[in-house]
């Protein structure tokens, strides 16, 4: 789990927090959405994923309802648009995109106070396969 304070001194239209990554993640081949657990706090604000495309321009990807107004924990998508390049003509043998962090655009009215945001299990969906390694039970048991 991923948590930030974010202490408010003024209000104002347009504030955002862009939460970084220390190392950006690099995805292979054609992102088609995301995934993430989001703990909401009731507020109107609007959560985002930073993103470069193929081309490097940045881009900020909205989730399906970007509103956090919502109190516990919720999953929400990201639909990658069509309009966000991944797949560069002078590149062609390596598409995707790089996730660069989340970015949190504040609604002005309800700047006050210290702000809570908790994070988890963030998914990215992609048309490549990846096979993962589950390290539990080798085989199933058919006695049942």
């Amino acid at each position: 789990v991923l948590g930030a304070k974010i202490n408010f001194t003024r209000r104002a239209y347009g504030e955002e927090f862009y939460l970084k990554r220390s190392s950006p993640i690099r995805l292979e081949g054609i992102t088609k959405a995301f995934s993430l657990w989001v703990c909401g706090r009731g507020m109107n604000h609007e959560l985002y994923i930073r993103a470069k495309s193929a081309t490097g321009m940045i881009v900020d990807i909205p989730f399906e309802n970007p509103k956090l107004n919502f109190i516990g924990w919720k999953q929400l998508v990201a639909y990658v648009p069509p309009t966000v390049i991944q797949e560069d003509f002078l590149d062609p043998d390596n598409p995707g995109l790089t996730v660069l962090g989340l970015v949190l655009k504040f609604n002005a009215m309800e700047m006050v106070y210290d702000y809570y945001i908790y994070f988890d299990d963030l998914e990215a969906y992609t048309d490549v396969v990846h096979l993962s390694q589950y390290s539990g039970i080798e085989n199933m048991s058919d006695e049942w």
